[in-house]
C-alpha cells in the first residue's frame, strides 16, 4: 500500500523519471550526423546532449510540484461548487507535467535506436511528434474544461474587447507558423533534412499543424478565462491567486510555442551555431518554469486561503 502511495505521488514520480533520464542521457549511443554538423567527438556529444537535458529536471520539477499543489487545493475544495472546475485544472497539469516527461524519455529512446539503426529514423521521428502533439492536446482541454467550469459558477465571461484581441493575435502566430513551417518542409520527400516531419505536407497539417494551433488556441482562452474570473470574483487575496494561475498557464503555451519553433520551424542541423540553438532552448525552458512557478503560486495561496 506504501508503495502504490509513493508511486501516486507527483514527487517521488519526478526523481523516478530523471534518473531514468540520467541512465538515457550516459547509455545512448552519439548521433553521427549531429556530431558531424558540429564537429565534436562522442564525448563532446553526450556532453552536449547532458547540457540540453539538465535543465529539463527543473522544468520536470516545476511541472511536477505544480501539479502536487494544484491537486492538494482541488481536493481540498472538492465538495463545493468549484470543486469541479479547480479539479479539472489539477487533472490537466498533470497531463502537463506527463507531456513533458513521457515524450523525451521515449524519443530519446527511439532516436538511440536509430541512431545504430538509421532504417528506423523516420519511425522515430513521426511517434516523437505525435507524442508531442498528443500531451498538450489533452491537457490544455482538460485545463479549458476547468476554466470554464469555474467562468460557469461565476456567471463571468471575457470581454468582447478581450476576445478579438486574443483572435488577433493568434491569427497572426497561425499565420506566421503555418509559413515558416511549410517554408522549411521539403514537399518532394519524406527523408529530407528540411523535412522534419517524415511525412508529406497534407498529413503534416491536418495532423500536426491543426492539433498545435487548436492547443495553443485553447490554451490562452482558458488562460483569458482564468484572468477574466480573477477581475470579479471577490476578495484580494482569491484574485491575486487566480491571476498568478492565468500568467502561468500563458506562460506555459508561450513556451511550448517556442519549444515547436526549435522542434519543427529552425533551420536544418548545422545552420545554426551550437550555441544559438542552446542559448534558444534554455530562454524556452525559462519560460515554462516560471509559468509553472507562478502556477505553483496560485495554487499554494488558494490553498493557503481555503485553511484559513
Amino acid at each position: 500500500m506504501q508503495h502504490l502511495k509513493r508511486l501516486n505521488n507527483p514527487i517521488s514520480l519526478f526523481i523516478g523519471f530523471v534518473l531514468l533520464l540520467c541512465c538515457l542521457v550516459v547509455l545512448l549511443p552519439a548521433n553521427r550526423d549531429a556530431m558531424s554538423n558540429y564537429d565534436i567527438t562522442s564525448s563532446h556529444y553526450h556532453i552536449v546532449l547532458f547540457l540540453v537535458n539538465l535543465p529539463l529536471a527543473a522544468i520536470w520539477f516545476a511541472a511536477f510540484f505544480s501539479y502536487a499543489r494544484l491537486r492538494s487545493y482541488a481536493r481540498a475544495v472538492a465538495n463545493t461548487p468549484e470543486g469541479k472546475g479547480f479539479n479539472a485544472l489539477a487533472v490537466g497539469s498533470g497531463w502537463l507535467a506527463l507531456g513533458l516527461v513521457i515524450p523525451t524519455i521515449i524519443g530519446l529512446t527511439v532516436s538511440g535506436i536509430a541512431h545504430r539503426h538509421p532504417a528506423f529514423r523516420g519511425t522515430a521521428t513521426i511517434l516523437t511528434n505525435y507524442l508531442n502533439v498528443l500531451f498538450p492536446l489533452v491537457a490544455f482541454n482538460t485545463i479549458a474544461s476547468g476554466s470554464h467550469a469555474l467562468t460557469l459558477h461565476q456567471r463571468i465571461w471575457p470581454s468582447l474587447i478581450s476576445i478579438r484581441l486574443l483572435m488577433v493575435a493568434f491569427i497572426m502566430l497561425g499565420v506566421g507558423y503555418s509559413f515558416f513551417t511549410l517554408q522549411h518542409i521539403d514537399l518532394h520527400a519524406t527523408n529530407s533534412t528540411l523535412n522534419p516531419y517524415f511525412l508529406p505536407v497534407w498529413v503534416v497539417m491536418p495532423t500536426i499543424m491543426v492539433p498545435y494551433l487548436y492547443t495553443w488556441f485553447i490554451g490562452l482562452f482558458a488562460a483569458q478565462e482564468l484572468s477574466a474570473v480573477a477581475q470579479h470574483v471577490k476578495g484580494v487575496f482569491y484574485r491575486q491567486s487566480l491571476r498568478l494561475l492565468a500568467v502561468g498557464v500563458s506562460l506555459v503555451v508561450a513556451g511550448s510555442i517556442g519549444q515547436e519553433y526549435i522542434r519543427a520551424i529552425t533551420p536544418r542541423v548545422g545552420h545554426l551555431s551550437l550555441n544559438t540553438v542552446l542559448t534558444t532552448i534554455y530562454v524556452t525552458y525559462a519560460v515554462i518554469v516560471a509559468g509553472f512557478i507562478l502556477m505553483s503560486l496560485g495554487a499554494y495561496r488558494l490553498k493557503k486561503i481555503e485553511d484559513i
